[in-house]
């Protein structure tokens, strides 16, 4: 039962949703074809249209399940501070190329 509770923590860590580890690979993917603020902006985008379709799929499989209520509600808001937070994300990046 363990081996399959850390396989479904896995497997949701993989989703292409920025937060989670799937959108940070979905971001290095961006990265090596684009400069970083037009990939950051893409995973960003991509990440709000991967989230819409998981939060449709869960709401036809499972209705009333209040964790991925409170998980779905959980990456909204974080995706929408960092869309807030682009051109920041930017800085930081650039500050770190220049005192690396």
């Amino acid at each position: 039962m363990m081996m399959g509770w850390n396989m479904m923590i896995l497997l949701f860590n993989l989703l292409p949703i920025w937060p989670l580890d799937g959108g940070k690979l979905i971001n290095l993917l961006f990265s090596r074809k684009y400069p970083f603020l037009n990939a950051f902006r893409m995973t960003i985008v991509s990440s709000i249209v991967f989230l819409i379709v998981f939060h449709c799929i869960s709401l036809i499989l499972t209705p009333f399940n209040i964790n991925i209520w409170a998980i779905v509600l959980y990456l909204y808001v974080a995706l929408w501070k960092e869309w807030k937070q682009l051109y920041y994300v930017f800085m930081r990046f650039l500050l770190e190329r220049y005192y690396g």
